[in-house]
């Protein structure tokens, strides 16, 4: 599944087709960055969702969001309303123009929070993709939480939006990514101050790189 938004980029590959084509999918994902001069965008887990099931498509996104934190979740046209706000969230590959990479503190922050034995970083011309991880991970909800996905949270924390449209009301009960739900999903990856060096701790048991991500441009 994937979609291109004004400001943004969203994009999600088969999962065989990642895993059989090792850094095919990233040199993809930077390539569109570059070609789109985007702004913000994240690549990695998502579904397929039918259009023809929009209703039962959005209960089912938030029951399952609920049990991997590494999934993305929203409606593709209703989130690019509020695209232009500030960053959705991270995952696998995260981008980020330059202008947000200044913001956050710079290539050298970047670089010293984010180790390159676990994190990638490519240029795309107009900004950086920051890759967290040999392979993306779905986060289950009833194991920690990675700090491969933690780490770049807290980092591009001060350029997430704070206003996102994610899932249509439902005219029942069904559960629905909206109001304070949607908040929550977003906040998903914070933690307290007092955790930081517990997770910057835990990156060291994490799988990190065999060798460095295959890209012809890298910071």
């Amino acid at each position: 599944m994937g979609g291109w938004w004004l400001c943004g980029l969203r994009f999600s590959p088969p999962i065989l087709f990642s895993e059989e084509n090792p850094g095919l999918f990233q040199e993809l994902f930077v390539s569109f960055a570059r070609r789109l001069c985007a702004v913000h965008g994240y690549g990695g887990y998502s579904l397929i969702l039918a259009t023809s099931r929009c209703d039962e498509n959005q209960t089912f996104e938030t029951f399952l969001t609920s049990k991997f934190k590494g999934f993305d979740a929203g409606h593709l046209v209703t989130g690019s309303a509020t695209a232009d706000l500030g960053v959705k969230t991270v995952s696998w590959l995260s981008a980020i123009d330059n202008d947000y990479v200044e913001k956050v503190g710079g290539i050298s922050t970047i670089r010293s929070e984010l180790p390159m034995d676990w994190f990638g970083k490519f240029d795309y011309g107009a900004g950086l993709v920051i890759q967290g991880g040999p392979q993306p991970d779905a986060a289950p909800s009833d194991l920690p939480t990675p700090a491969r996905l933690v780490l770049p949270n807290l980092l591009l924390k001060p350029i997430r939006t704070t206003k996102t449209r994610m899932h249509f009301a439902s005219g029942g009960i069904d559960p629905r990514l909206i109001g304070a739900a949607a908040d929550e999903w977003m906040k998903r990856f914070d933690v307290e101050d007092d955790e930081l060096m517990a997770y910057k701790a835990k990156l060291l048991d994490e799988p990190k790189f065999t060798e460095l991500p295959r890209h012809p441009t890298r910071r």
